[in-house]
């Protein structure tokens, strides 16, 4: 069982048997971070978990000043347009990355170059943090940073998504230090339900 504040939600076991349940119980238990972060950066927060060829938007607060920008809620998002998928894909073993390099070979984005996905990847790879500015929407950027609690398997990833001209450089290195305690955060919340679940 995993506990989210008073309520009690399915472990780990059964949570296999189900990637409703697990986003269901995933979302429960990284809510408050979510918020958390959305307060202190006063920026939108998503939730993202990594399916077979991008990741899925799961969970989102947005503050009401931003309601002209998209929440992509429950939508699917390939690895070269946004942070999100690139920074769970960069989380992976290089071998466990094909379906994902592969939506973007269809999609005519580049690989190779300073510009390429493999660049992008090996940055995200080497710094931790993917940042996307303008490849959807060239107003917004975002900023992302997947939860690893095992080396090459990540779970999910926290992304702060905000107008373009609130994540400039200026800005980014509080915002990456705000996304990182919140990663550390959900991780250790992870971490203690799994302890439960075994004990």
């Amino acid at each position: 069982m995993l506990r989210a504040g008073d309520r009690y939600l399915p472990g780990t076991a059964v949570l296999l048997l189900s990637s409703r349940a697990a986003h269901n119980s995933l979302t429960s238990l990284a809510r408050p971070v979510l918020t958390d972060l959305s307060a202190g950066t006063g920026l939108m927060v998503n939730l993202q978990v990594l399916e077979r060829t991008g990741s899925r938007v799961v969970d989102v607060v947005r503050p009401d000043r931003l309601a002209m920008i998209s929440t992509l809620l429950g939508e699917a998002l390939p690895v070269h347009r946004f942070a999100g998928p690139l920074a769970l894909v960069a989380a992976l073993p290089p071998e466990a990355r094909g379906p994902y390099l592969d939506v973007a070979r269809e999609a005519g984005h580049p690989m190779a170059g300073p510009g390429g996905l493999s660049a992008d990847l090996a940055r995200t790879e080497a710094d931790g943090f993917a940042v996307e500015h303008g490849r959807n929407d060239r107003f917004v950027a975002s900023v992302s940073r997947a939860v690893t609690p095992v080396a090459g398997a990540p779970v999910c990833a926290l992304t702060v998504v905000g107008p373009d001209a609130e994540i400039d450089a200026d800005r980014l290195e509080r915002l990456r230090d705000a996304l990182a305690s919140a990663v550390d955060t959900l991780t250790g919340l992870l971490a203690g339900t799994a302890r439960e679940a075994a004990g």
